[in-house]
């Protein structure tokens, strides 16, 4: 080969590897997650059973102004894809994170290695083989529900035992214990019968129904514009009346802050996809709904909501 085309070639693989390196974005972090710790971050696990929502997730470098294409690839012990996904998005030059995986309420994973790869402008940013395996059926119940089976077993045997007693020696102890029929000379009491001279007990005051607690809301709401729900859990019922009732401002007015109000509650994912509703179907303010449900993936990547706020991403329509 000519001196001429050697360089030709040199010149041209440089050429190609700063093309690729231009195309991939910065990877800072890496690991797998099947949900979120108390504090609201990512676990770090190395294995998981079947029915967990199993995600290989990536931090990166985001390009800005960049329009990149990134794609997902899940396969079983035997090779075979699960999940072959692409999806294209908007980098803002800012951290960001990609993420890979199954969710354990939509598709149970076989017993087996999987791999998780994730890809970005068709380059293999990283891959993971994750362990899984099947769960025990009392690994599927939580502390307190293991706990109310044992008890009911252990009452099982004892009934069981002095039942079989009960036939075979004549014991009397299950009859003691169980009499079938009052003493003689017992006056019968027939349940619900009222005692002569006792004073009814007075009856528990009514629980206000969602339309009297909205109706409260928007009276002190219209006396101080800054009132806030006291209690976590009335604060979507409220909001869902008021839209229902066709008052969408009032229900915003419910919802908002409540993440500031209530940190690290439970309920926030929710507050926020049904926030994002109301300003894309109702306000059709598709840019701040795309945003909170941009974070709501982002944060909340383990959560059975995290996988519909995809879904209604890819319905939204586009802005310019």
């Amino acid at each position: 080969m000519r001196y001429q085309e050697v360089v030709g070639v040199v010149l041209w693989a440089a050429a190609s590897m700063l093309s690729c390196a231009s195309l991939a974005a910065e990877k800072l972090e890496e690991g797998v997650s099947t949900g979120l710790t108390r504090r609201g971050n990512l676990n770090r696990v190395s294995s998981a059973f079947s029915d967990d929502a199993v995600y290989y997730w990536m931090r990166v470098k985001e390009r800005e102004g960049a329009k990149s294409k990134t794609r997902c690839v899940v396969t079983d012990p035997n090779g075979v894809p699960l999940i072959d996904e692409v999806e294209e998005f908007d980098e803002e030059g800012d951290e960001g994170y990609l993420f890979c995986g199954v969710d354990g309420d939509e598709k149970e994973l076989a017993a087996g290695t999987h791999t998780f790869a994730i890809y970005l402008n068709g380059e293999k940013l990283g891959e993971r083989a994750v362990p899984i395996e099947k769960r025990s059926f009392f690994g599927k119940l939580g502390i307190y529900r293991q706990f109310k089976w044992a008890l009911g077993g252990l009452a099982m045997l004892i009934i069981g035992y002095y039942w079989i007693r009960k036939k075979l020696y004549g014991d009397k102890t299950i009859d003691a214990a169980f009499p079938e029929k009052p003493a003689k000379g017992a006056p019968k009491v027939q349940i619900g019968s009222r005692v002569a001279g006792a004073t009814p007990a007075p009856a528990a005051p009514a629980a206000p129904s969602v339309d009297d607690q909205l109706n409260g809301f928007k009276a002190k709401l219209a006396a101080d514009p800054g009132f806030r729900i006291a209690r976590a859990e009335d604060v979507l019922p409220i909001a869902r009346a008021a839209r229902a009732a066709g008052d969408s401002k009032t229900a915003v007015a419910a919802v908002r802050g409540f993440d500031k109000a209530f940190p690290a509650h439970a309920l926030i994912p929710d507050v926020f996809v049904f926030s994002a509703k109301v300003l894309a179907e109702d306000f059709k303010n598709h840019d701040m709904a795309r945003k909170i449900l941009e974070h709501v993936v982002a944060r909340y990547p383990g959560h059975y909501l995290a996988q519909e706020a995809r879904k209604y991403l890819k319905e939204m329509p586009q802005t310019a």
